[in-house]
């Protein structure tokens, strides 16, 4: 599931705070489904290449099944930079970029989130036209499996170089994702609702069915919620003699 937020075109007047925090509410949930996806259930499938681990990459871990606990107890408890510090470089320059890009066109020149991007090398205002242009593009017909190859394509490569500059993108996860909260928060309070998607139920996912094969791994996770059972197939990448998290192969649908 990609994340399809609009941003601000510029000479337009800015658009009610109700449709603006329905934005932040779409983006906060679909940050949590992008977390999800490589720990338990089928939500994203993204691809591409990474720069090696920064300065925030976590140690990793020994073993598969340890790196899966790790990573759903930091969903459970909304850990975002450990979360994220769990995944491969790969992983992490996909997921970064595309929370950066979505945050900045769902907030709309919101000073938080531009300053946090800006202190981290993303020009928000580039990336606001970077939206316009792609709303611009974007036809009312469906659109045929080739411009829907082409879209994913320009999507990913755009994720990939906002995400070089970010040198700890795991601290600049959890920081985004605090300040997106923050904004939902307020948001839920002037509407009513929950302020943010339960994630608790993370902690009871499992990992089964587990291959190792040289460096890479792959099994099944589940997630049982409301009585649903969903499964998931799980990949992990040996980086460095540790275990991270992968995204599955594929690319976006």
């Amino acid at each position: 599931m990609t994340i399809a937020v609009r941003g601000h075109r510029e000479g337009q007047p800015q658009r009610p705070f109700r449709e603006r925090s329905g934005k932040i509410n779409l983006l906060v949930g679909g940050l949590v489904a992008c977390a999800v996806a490589v720990a338990v259930v089928v939500v994203i499938r993204y691809r591409g290449g990474g720069s090696g681990p920064g300065s925030g990459a976590a140690a990793g871990h020994d073993s598969p099944q340890a790196v899966f606990e790790a990573h759903k107890q930091a969903m459970a408890r909304k850990d975002w930079k450990t979360m994220v510090s769990l995944l491969t470089p790969e992983a992490q320059d996909l997921m970064v970029g595309q929370m950066a890009m979505g945050a900045v066109g769902a907030a709309q020149s919101n000073p938080d989130v531009d300053g946090l991007c800006k202190r981290h090398g993303i020009d928000p205002a580039l990336v606001r036209k970077q939206w316009s242009e792609a709303d611009g593009k974007r036809s009312k017909s469906p659109p045929s499996a080739g411009e829907m190859k082409e879209m994913k394509e320009m999507a990913m490569q755009r994720w990939k170089e906002l995400a070089a500059s970010i040198r700890d993108k795991p601290a600049f996860s959890g920081k985004m994702m605090a300040v997106l909260e923050k904004l939902q928060a307020e948001a839920s309070a002037k509407r009513g609702g929950p302020a943010l998607p339960d994630t608790s139920v993370f902690a009871d996912a499992t990992l089964t069915e587990l291959k190792i094969e040289g460096d890479a791994a792959k099994g099944m996770g589940s997630l049982t919620v409301e009585g649903k059972t969903m499964t998931s197939p799980i990949t992990f990448q040996r980086v460095e003699g540790k275990w991270y998290l992968s995204m599955p192969e594929g690319g976006a649908p």
